[in-house]
C-alpha cells in the first residue's frame, strides 16, 4: 500500500500457499493464463497470451504485455507475492472460482473479476482492506469516500463506501451491492458521476 510513493504496508501471499495453488491446478497452466503479481514485478509463463481485449485498448494492451516478464517454466518463479490473476472466459472463470473456494486448502480465495478475469488474494486482503490502511493514514472515514466498480472484486468496497456505484455493465452480485448504477465504462460512466457531483459542466 503507497501513499504519495511512501511504502505504508506490504502484504505478502505465504510461498506454501502459491505452492499449494500451483499443486491445486497441477502446475498446467499454458491453457490458463496466469499473471503472478509480485514485489519485484509480474511475470507469466511464455507461451501464453494476455487477453483484456473488452477492457483495456490495444496500446494500453500492448504496454501490458511489454510490462511482464515471461517464464520458461513455473520453477523461475522466484518473488514474493501479492496477487496472482488468471485470465478466462466469464463462464469458466465463474466455474474454477467455485471450485476454487470449495475444494482449495489453504488461506486463499479467488474472486471473479470482470470479462473472466479471477483475482487469487488472501483472505481479507481485497480492495476495502487496502483503502482501510489509507483512510486511517490520512486521518479520514467511510463517510468520505465514493467507490466506483464492475466486478465482485469490488463488492467489499463498495460495500464499505458511503457513495457506492456499480458500472452499467457491472457483475450481478454487484449491481445489488451498490446504491446506484452508472453508466457503462465505455460511455464515461465514472466521469459522468464526478462532473455531476463536483457541479462541473
Amino acid at each position: 500500500m503507497v501513499s504519495y510513493g511512501k511504502l505504508l504496508c506490504q502484504e505478502f501471499m505465504a510461498s506454501n500457499d502459491v505452492e499449494k495453488l500451483l499443486r491445486y491446478f497441477n502446475y498446467d497452466l499454458l491453457d490458463k493464463p496466469t499473471i503472478f503479481n509480485g514485489a519485484q514485478g509480474s511475470y507469466m509463463l511464455k507461451g501464453s497470451r494476455v487477453n483484456f481485449a473488452e477492457m483495456i485498448t490495444e496500446e494500453e494492451q500492448a504496454a501490458m504485455e511489454a510490462s511482464i516478464q515471461r517464464l520458461n517454466g513455473l520453477e523461475e518463479l522466484d518473488d514474493d507475492f501479492i496477487k496472482i490473476t488468471m485470465l478466462l472466459c466469464p463462464e469458466e472463470a465463474n466455474q474454477v472460482s467455485q471450485a476454487f473456494n470449495r475444494d482449495f486448502d489453504g488461506n486463499l480465495v479467488a474472486i471473479p473479476s470482470v470479462f473472466g478475469a479471477i483475482d487469487f488474494i488472501q483472505k481479507g486482503m481485497h480492495k476495502a482492506w487496502g483503502l482501510k490502511q489509507l483512510l486511517n493514514h490520512w486521518d479520514l472515514n467511510e463517510a468520505n469516500v465514493m467507490a466506483f466498480g464492475g466486478g465482485d472484486n469490488d463488492i467489499e468496497l463498495l460495500r464499505m463506501a458511503s457513495h457506492s456505484y456499480a458500472m452499467e455493465n457491472a457483475s450481478p452480485a454487484l449491481l445489488q451491492v451498490a446504491d446506484q448504477v452508472a453508466l457503462h465504462h465505455k460511455d464515461q460512466g465514472v466521469l459522468t458521476i464526478l462532473e455531476d457531483y463536483l457541479g462541473l459542466y
